[in-house]
């Protein structure tokens, strides 16, 4: 069992600064991409970036949220109970299939993270 989800909302899924040049790139030498989560409400886990052309979110999965212009999508029930209020997706790699497909890992926001994203919106008139 998880968690319900902060002031009932679903978490926000943010790309770090690596996670999102890997995805223009990759956007760039294939086209618009789609994130599908693996597993979100852990310390760490696994996304994997794949053509949006032709992807098709089964019953269990929905569109949480967006990153550098592409879809995330999650398990509902698991991404329901997340009790994080922001995931990050960071450090994009390439996978070892040939396929040219990206894995990322995805992790809480840390403190030093949320103090930053806090700051910068209040510095813009966005936050608090």
């Amino acid at each position: 069992m998880g968690y319900p989800p902060r002031n009932g909302r679903l978490p926000r899924v943010v790309g770090s600064p690596r996670a999102e040049l890997s995805l223009a790139e990759l956007t760039r030498e294939r086209g618009p991409q789609v994130i599908v989560l693996s597993g979100p409400c852990a310390i760490s886990s696994v996304a994997a970036a794949r053509g949006r052309r032709g992807f098709v979110p089964n019953e269990l999965q929905v569109r949480v949220d967006q990153v550098a212009n592409c879809p995330v999508y999650a398990d509902a029930e698991q991404i329901r109970m997340c009790p994080h209020e922001v995931i990050v997706l960071d450090l994009g790699w390439r996978s070892g299939t040939g396929s040219g497909d990206r894995a990322f890992v995805t992790r809480p926001e840390s403190h030093a993270e949320r103090q930053q994203r806090v700051f910068s919106a209040r510095a813009r008139g966005d936050g608090p």
